[in-house]
């Protein structure tokens, strides 16, 4: 009976932690950072790249953290897809410069072309509130038939923490969460993803893959590896990992290179909760979609809780 009261006493500090940390506006992180991101689209924006802050700077008179964009691309196949085992070049560019406005609960960016600052994330948000305009996020796109709200709230673990999470739909489709922003975080798009007006968006897609903060891994976990991309000798994708189709509908193969016996397989959702592992999977072992709800998700190959290799997947 003693045990019982001390799981139940454990389980409501924990919701009490939980609650309280939400509670707390959580801006984003200031100094050693980056996002790494990856994209891909119907014959164009194959690439993996990350956003990473450089320093400080001041534009008319306001401090800034500056935002350096880095990567590589990849190759498109006569179909128009993304060859993950090819790169063009590495790339790197100055994005823009963004302050944390912590009273107001709100991400302001001065893009690279620019000195005026525009919205880049409102957070000082409630359920069924409408997203205001913003520079991921432009009404005009979908005219006056539509727009994004707030669907959902709730809190997602990052690192050590519990940070507020918005799950956001369209008037288009009212049941469809297709994107989630974060505080501290940014969105499951990436740092600058657009928000687009519909998911899947059209043609073309961003993904936010891990964040890492002072050197460690704070989403999805800490277990997950988040490695920058430095040049193109260094792969971050293979081609003889993977689960295919991909979409898949029902069934899937899970493929893995012939000299590996087994790996372990295991999947997240956009905010990083796992909802499918399996250990000790063989080389085209029948993946099975079972009850994983129709969306996006990322999946990781690992070997004694290395990381192989990862990729997005696409359920039907």
């Amino acid at each position: 009976m003693k045990s019982l009261v001390l799981i139940v006493l454990i389980s409501l500090t924990a919701v009490a932690a939980s609650v309280s940390q939400t509670s707390v506006y959580h801006p984003l992180p200031e100094g050693d950072a980056y996002w790494r991101e990856s994209s891909e689209g119907y014959q164009c924006c194959c690439a993996d790249y990350q956003y990473v802050f450089k320093g400080d700077t001041a534009i008319g008179g306001i401090d800034y953290q500056k935002v350096e964009q880095s990567g590589v691309t990849y190759d498109l196949n006569p179909g128009g897809g993304c060859i993950h085992g090819g790169y063009s070049y590495f790339f790197k560019q100055y994005k823009g410069a963004v302050r944390n406005d912590i009273p107001g609960k709100k991400v302001w960016f001065v893009p690279a072309d620019s000195t005026t600052e525009q919205l880049l994330y409102n957070f000082d948000m409630e359920l069924y509130d409408t997203l205001m305009p913003s520079y991921l996020y432009n009404q005009n796109w979908a005219g006056t038939d539509y727009y994004i709200y707030v669907a959902s709230v709730d809190s997602v673990r990052v690192g050590n923490n519990y940070h507020k999470r918005f799950g956001i739909a369209t008037t288009y489709n009212l049941q469809n969460v297709y994107a989630e922003l974060i505080e501290g975080v940014g969105s499951s798009f990436g740092l600058f993803g657009s928000l687009g007006v519909l998911w899947p968006p059209f043609e073309f897609g961003s993904m936010l893959e891990c964040l890492n903060i002072e050197g460690i891994t704070v989403l999805p976990d800490y277990s997950t590896s988040c490695l920058l991309i430095t040049g193109i000798d260094k792969p971050v994708k293979q081609e003889n990992f993977g689960i295919y189709p991909n979409p898949v509908s029902e069934t899937a193969l899970i493929v893995i290179p012939a000299h590996i016996q087994q790996v372990d397989l295991q999947i997240f959702d956009v905010s990083g909760r796992e909802v499918y592992a399996k250990n000790n999977v063989s080389r085209n072992t029948v993946f099975l979609k079972g009850n994983l709800p129709k969306g996006v998700y990322f999946y990781q190959f690992s070997i004694k809780r290395s990381v192989q290799s990862y990729g997005k997947l696409v359920v039907n």
